[in-house]
Parts: C-alpha cells; sequence; structure tokens
C-alpha cells in the first residue's frame, strides 16, 4: 500500500494544495487509515471538515482504529 502525501493533515496549506493537484482524499495508508481517520485521531478539526468537503468517506479508519 502506498504511503499518501494526504498523511500530513495537520499543515491545511499542504492538504489543500494536494487536494487541488488531484490527491484522493481516500488512499490508505500501511496501517489502512485514511487521510481522514489519521486527522480525526490528531484532533485536527480543520483539516477533517477540509477532507470530509474534499470526498473522504465518513467512518472509514484503519485496522488500528476498528470499534469491537
Amino acid at each position: 500500500m502506498p504511503t499518501s502525501p494526504l498523511r500530513i493533515a495537520g499543515n491545511l496549506a499542504i492538504l489543500r494544495r494536494l487536494l487541488a493537484a488531484g490527491a484522493d482524499p481516500t488512499v490508505r495508508n500501511r496501517a489502512s487509515e485514511t487521510p481522514l481517520a489519521v486527522a480525526i485521531a490528531g484532533g485536527h478539526r480543520e483539516a477533517v471538515q477540509v477532507l470530509l468537503e474534499a470526498g473522504s468517506a465518513r467512518g472509514v479508519f484503519g485496522e488500528q482504529h476498528a470499534m469491537p
């Protein structure tokens, strides 16, 4: 699995540039996490909003964040 540059979701300027350039907001990293899951876990509220507006799926978490 590729690691997405969107993993740096805490930096809004870079996040917006990557999305504007066509980065896929649903790509999973090696831990099967989406950029949205990483932003939520890191408490990056503005990044969460940007990712949702860009089409990132709600409720999509990787194996490490799975609910029992």
